[in-house]
């Protein structure tokens, strides 16, 4: 029992170390590359970023760990506080929506297996529920962050804002699933030469 416990331990270190690179290329990516991108061509046209793939790390962390990705992301959530502590004092609120972006992955992967009544782990699902479950994750994320930001928006333009936050989050999902694609291609490639 206690060597079960250690490996699982070593396993969710290694992964939070993984995921941890994996998070601040994403993060510095998204913010440092892609929001200034989109800024030099749309200025601030857009009240968010068009592409979020740090939705799609938080979501391939939940297909690989399910409620474990907490804990593999919790170095990552940490880097993201000390990262926007510059501009956000200790606030409930801030850390309520930190804790929703993180349980929002896992509770999507596991209401997808209490409708769908099977799959018991989350690797088992095809690449089309990563896609749904990652959908739901993405409204929940989208409608805590409206409540947090509390835009001054009436009605219909806040169904917008919160569509276009949907969006960029499936479109970092996509991104995100595509490079993995990509870099499992490339690894069995290599394998094949061996």
């Amino acid at each position: 029992m206690r060597d079960d416990t250690a490996r699982r331990l070593k396993i969710v270190g290694i992964s939070s170390m993984v995921f941890f690179g994996i998070y601040v290329v994403t993060f510095n990516l998204q913010f440092s590359g892609l929001q200034q991108l989109q800024k030099a061509l749309v200025s601030d046209a857009l009240p968010f970023v068009l592409i979020a793939p740090l939705h799609g790390v938080r979501m391939m962390a939940a297909w690989f760990f399910g409620w474990w990705s907490i804990v593999v992301l919790g170095p990552s959530a940490a880097y993201f506080y000390v990262v926007s502590s510059a501009t956000v004092t200790f606030d409930v609120g801030f850390h309520l929506l930190v804790l929703t972006y993180l349980c929002s992955g896992p509770l999507a992967f596991s209401l997808l297996r209490l409708v769908l009544g099977g799959a018991a782990r989350p690797m088992r699902l095809e690449w089309r529920y990563i896609m749904l479950a990652g959908g739901i994750s993405a409204v929940v994320n989208a409608i805590a962050l409206g409540f947090y930001l509390a835009p001054d928006l009436d009605g219909q333009l806040m169904l917008w804002w919160v569509i276009g936050r949907v969006i960029a989050s499936m479109l970092g999902l996509m991104l995100v699933l595509l490079a993995t694609l990509g870099a499992l291609r490339m690894l069995k490639m290599q394998l094949e030469r061996v």
